[in-house]
């Protein structure tokens, strides 16, 4: 997107799994990643996970060829999320230096 006479110009290209060789984008990109094992995007009761050392291998990964991970939580129908996915997101934050 070229909005150059407004001052804008932003656009950010979305993949669904890392791109790699010739294939990396040198404009903002990002990908989607989902904490389940299965590729749920929205919470189910048989749901299962991806390991936090998964998630963190995705994300260093992404990071280092310049992307933004975007990582989608599930919650339940009321709005909790499940302990699972809390532990996944404190390891994150662990990675991260979070405290």
């Amino acid at each position: 997107m070229d909005n150059a006479a407004a001052g804008a110009n932003v656009a950010m290209q979305d993949f669904l799994s890392i791109p790699s060789g010739s294939g990396v984008p040198s404009s903002p990109w990002l990908v989607d990643e989902t904490v389940s094992s299965d590729g749920s995007g929205c919470y189910v009761s048989t749901m299962t996970y991806k390991s936090p050392s998964e998630i963190v291998t995705d994300l260093d990964a992404i990071n280092a060829q310049g992307g933004t991970m975007l990582l989608n939580i599930s919650p339940t129908s009321d709005g909790t999320i499940p302990q699972e996915q809390i532990d996944i997101l404190n390891a994150l934050g662990v990675h991260l230096g979070a405290q």
